[in-house]
Parts: structure tokens; sequence; C-alpha cells
């Protein structure tokens, strides 16, 4: 029985230590009426990864909270919003882990996310500005061109099949 209980528990214990993202703020271009922005609503509602969106037509911003024990997918959330006819301006999350000097990046969902700033250290709950090619628009990623090219992604994970850089905001 105890060496059934023993991976049992092991196993349990992997699930629970890996971290999840639990919100995003997600800055959408073009938003100018109720209509839009209930377009972009209903777009990202049909996510499975959403619990819930609640978008603000001032800031024209979604906020996001994403399910629990479900995998993030930034990449498809972005791509709801450009299928409702609008672009990313920018995507906020918080760091659902703390990094290090040494490691700057971490492995999230087969995703090698890595500072593409400064290499501080940082804190689980940080904020970070996401900068995927394939989540805002061009002429956001361009204002950040720079800081991109500066950082070379550190080898976190060998068996990561994308990379997404970020920067830490204060």
């Amino acid at each position: 029985m105890l060496k059934y209980l023993i991976p049992f528990l092991l196993f349990i214990c992997s699930i629970q230590a890996q971290a999840q993202f639990t919100q995003a703020e997600v800055s959408v271009n073009g938003l100018t009426c109720s209509q839009c922005s209930r377009s972009v609503e209903m777009a990202l509602k049909r996510l499975d990864f959403i619990a819930k969106v609640e978008m603000d037509l001032q800031q024209p911003t979604a906020h996001i909270v994403f399910k629990k024990n479900k995998a993030i997918d930034f990449a498809k959330l972005a791509s709801a919003v450009r299928d409702a006819g609008f672009d990313v301006r920018s995507i906020k999350t918080r760091l659902p882990q703390s990094l290090n000097e040494e490691s700057a990046c971490f492995v999230y969902n087969k995703i090698m996310y890595y500072n593409a700033g400064n290499s501080q250290s940082a804190h689980s709950g940080a904020e970070l500005l996401l900068l995927g090619k394939d989540l805002i628009s061009k002429a956001e990623l361009d204002k950040h061109k720079s800081h991109i090219r500066q950082a070379a992604p550190a080898p976190c994970d060998k068996n990561a099949t994308k990379e997404v850089p970020f920067l830490l905001l204060q």
C-alpha cells in the first residue's frame, strides 16, 4: 500500500507546484462603442480557459480572470481579439513564480517566457508586459524591439516549443 501512496502523493504535489497565470489585462485598440466592447467580450468568453471578462470602455481594456487548472494560451487570447476586428495594444499579467537574476525565464505550458529587459530578480506576482509577435500589434511590438534584440533567452528548457519575451513593470 505504501509503495502506491508515495508516488501518488508526489504526483499530487507536482500538480500543485506548477505555477499558473490567474489574470490578465488586455488593452485593445479601436474600441469606441459598447457594441465593439461586447463583441470582444463575447470572443474572449468563448475561450475555454477564461472564467470571467470585464470590459472597460473608458480605458479600452479587458480585465480577464482565468479558470483554475486550465492551460492559458495568450496567443489564442490575442487571436480572439483580432478575430473580433481589433488589435491588441498590450497584454499585462502577473508573474506566476519568482525569478532570480540567474534564471530570468520560466516555462509554462511548453512556452518559455523570458525577461527581455534588465535582468533582475522578480517576486511572484510582479506585473509583466508580454511582447510576443503573435500577441500584440506590430506597431506596439516595434516600440519594444530594442529590448527584445538585446536579450538572448536563457536556456530554461530545451523542450519549450515557443519563446515569449516580457518586460517587468514597476
